[in-house]
């Protein structure tokens, strides 16, 4: 057998070198650069000879003919640009149109330094043999140019003109010539809206009615620009105030009867923003800038509440760091409106008095809120054999507060009766007061109040016990109490100010009963997390169960996971379970208090995917990332094991494969098999080195106990 495998190895590699020489005696005349020229002449380029007045805007078209074909051109306009002004470019697809055309510089001024002109290229993915125009430069003559005949040059670039790739093309390029003669003008004056201007001041020209203006012969066409009429005026609007600055034109429009060519000018002006005054009113401001403080009323009186005047021109930015203060208020910035609505969001002045009104709030807190947590502490039968539950209101966080409003918002009133408060053992040095009398009963909304204005309090601790009495016909459960703080009566002092602060809550849950049983649907998956214990628990004892994401913070060993993901295995998912009560975690003391140190049974519902595993196992994750089987199997759909400890798990089993992977595969064969013989090499060398790797995976099962077949 190794006889017979070694021969294949030397008849696989001799292949690999036959295809290798023959690769290179096909390929050879591709790597090597042999340009070849044309002999005969392949296309002409050529545009007309053209006659044409002083200023006047005219179009060279350039064409090709006798065209054999053409793969790649480029060309060089060359001109006189004192003579002519390149105005505008335009490929024309007569000839040449399955080529792309491209030009220099990102203007029609440009000049090339290596070629000395403006240049065209145009290039394709095959040649094109059509004849016809390829391309309209559009130029401006010089009104002042000296009469004359001037070339505008066209020139072929032969080593970038081509017929095919390394095949030069020849191509004969024929230059037009401009004769440039005086001619005959009208000039016409606009105004800056088109309108006519007043010309009384122009003579000695003959006034043309068809264009509104005065014909100039050809012995004064270059005077043209000395005779103007007299300076016209803007009359101003809302927004600016205009000068008259000057003519600005010499643009020809086109033909007129008996060849004449019309010049226009039209009257510029240069504009001013008219200025407007900007007023500044805020509630309970007097006396110009002054900072003079009278209380706030709600409302501005414009009369005599301005706090500050200016003026800006239109268009211009306001200025908006007319900045007022208040004690005890943030300023939130200027508005247009009385209602505040409408803020000044960009400041540009517009074309009209301005008013705006200055908007204050209360000192906010907005970071260090002060964090208050309920605590549920136990359950009491009193002397009246009525069970009474406390709830603990301690503040666990406090950055300082010089008054305090909190509520009791809400708590069922189904299974529980309010019964009354005990004041805690801080905030004594703060006056207190409450909607009604301690101990007596009130539903909800009993408010508790402490106030002392001129210092902060940073203490923590307990706040406040409050009392429940568990209704007779209460059921089982645990039952959220919320309570809230009024922001507006809840302050503290910063730099002699007063602050209105939030205030974060903590809530937490009474329980009427025990239970041994949780059931937790895990969000926007098919898994549930089911979990049964054999000691009955404090209904507040609550289950936690999330996926963890790819973004969990989750510390797992890398060799620890290699272990287990064999061939074929994969995590599917990654599990945090845990128990908590009071919105904090059980620590593992407090679970062994509670649970004793009996194994719970946990269930996790698996996918129909999952079911269809051969192997699928359940793995805790220790505090150092190290996988730990658990003895698990599946009972009804659920993947079911027992443990005395929570904390993070991995469900690891075999690769789950889904019909769009299976089509990949497929379609990954079929690629193979279309690639054919020009892969044979690669494929030769693929199999020498597969048959070397199934040699070591035998090797492994042979240490594992398995046998060569």
């Amino acid at each position: 057998m190794g006889k017979d495998l070694k021969l294949q190895c030397r008849y696989k590699i001799l292949q690999v070198f036959v295809l290798l020489i023959l690769s290179l005696v096909i390929c050879a005349p591709l790597v090597i650069n042999n340009t070849v020229y044309a002999d005969t002449i392949t296309a002409k380029v050529s545009s007309l000879d053209q006659t044409i007045h002083r200023g006047q805007t005219f179009d060279v078209d350039v064409s090709v003919k006798e065209n054999t074909g053409i793969l790649t051109m480029f060309l060089t306009i060359k001109f006189d640009h004192d003579i002519f002004k390149l105005t505008n470019v335009m490929q024309i697809r007569d000839a040449l149109g399955e080529l792309n055309m491209e030009h220099s510089g990102s203007g029609y001024d440009y000049i090339d330094e290596k070629t000395g002109g403006f240049n065209l290229f145009w290039d394709g993915s095959r040649a094109d043999a059509t004849n016809g125009t390829i391309v309209k430069l559009t130029f401006q003559s010089s009104i002042t140019a000296p009469i004359g005949t001037y070339p505008i040059d066209i020139v072929v670039d032969e080593e970038n003109t081509t017929i095919a790739y390394n095949v030069q093309a020849n191509v004969q390029a024929t230059s037009p010539q401009i004769n440039l003669i005086e001619g005959a003008y009208i000039v016409v004056w606009h105004d800056w809206d088109g309108n006519a201007v007043d010309n009384s001041n122009i003579t000695g020209h003959p006034y043309n009615q068809m264009t509104g203006g005065y014909e100039y012969s050809s012995e004064d066409s270059l005077n043209v620009k000395t005779d103007f009429p007299n300076n016209p005026t803007r009359q101003e609007d809302d927004m600016y105030t205009y000068q008259f600055s000057g003519w600005e034109g010499a643009v020809w429009r086109g033909d007129v009867p008996n060849d004449s060519y019309v010049i226009y000018y039209v009257a510029k002006y240069i504009s001013t923003p008219k200025v407007y005054p900007v007023f500044y009113f805020v509630d309970g401001y007097i006396d110009g800038e002054k900072i003079v403080v009278n209380l706030p009323d709600g409302e501005i009186d414009e009369e005599k509440e301005r706090f500050a005047a200016k003026s800006a021109g239109y268009g211009s930015i306001i200025d908006d760091r007319v900045l007022p203060y208040r004690k005890d208020y943030t300023f939130y910035g200027w508005y247009t409106d009385l209602k505040f609505k409408h803020r000044l969001d960009t400041p540009l002045m517009p074309a009209k008095e301005l008013k705006l009104y200055g908007y204050f709030k209360y000192n906010i807190r907005e970071t260090d809120i002060p964090i208050i947590q309920l605590v549920y502490r136990e359950t009491i039968t009193n002397a009246e054999m009525e069970n009474i539950a406390y709830v603990d209101v301690n503040i666990t966080k406090n950055f300082g507060l010089s008054s305090l409003k909190i509520a009791l918002s809400s708590f069922d009133t189904t299974n529980f009766t309010f019964c009354g408060f005990q004041k805690g053992e801080i905030f004594k040095q703060m006056s207190f007061s409450t909607t009604n009398y301690e101990n007596d009963v009130y539903p909800e909304n009993f408010n508790f109040m402490w106030d002392n204005y001129s210092i902060n309090s940073y203490e923590i601790g307990n706040l406040l016990v409050l009392k429940f009495k568990v209704n007779s016909n209460s059921s089982p459960g645990a039952y959220e109490v919320v309570m809230t703080a009024d922001n507006q009566n809840t302050t503290y002092i910063s730099n002699g100010e007063i602050w209105y602060s939030d205030i974060e809550f903590l809530n937490t849950k009474i329980p009427i009963g025990k239970t041994n049983h949780w059931i937790v649907p895990i969000k926007s998956t098919e898994t549930v997390i089911e979990v049964e214990s054999q000691r009955e628990v404090p209904y507040n004892i609550e289950l936690v169960a999330r996926v963890l994401t790819e973004n969990a913070e989750i510390i797992i060993d890398n060799d620890s996971l290699r272990e287990v993901l064999a061939d074929n295995m994969m995590v599917h998912n990654l599990f945090e379970i845990y128990f908590e009560q009071n919105a904090t975690r059980l620590t593992p003391e407090q679970y062994t208090y509670y649970f004793g140190s009996e194994n719970v049974v946990v269930k996790i519902k698996l996918t129909s995917l999952q079911v269809g595993c051969k192997k699928l196992d359940i793995y805790y994750i220790d505090d150092k990332g190290k996988m730990n089987l658990y003895d698990s199997n599946v009972e009804n759909g659920y993947l079911v094991f027992q443990t005395n400890h929570f904390s993070n798990w991995a469900l690891i089993g075999d690769t789950l494969v889904t019909n769009i992977e299976t089509s990949s595969i497929k379609l990954l064969r079929v690629s193979l098999i279309l690639f054919g013989i020009s892969a044979s090499a690669l494929i030769s060398i693929a199999f020498v080195r597969n048959r070397k790797k199934q040699s070591l995976i035998v090797y492994k099962n042979n240490k594992k106990g398995g046998t060569e077949n």
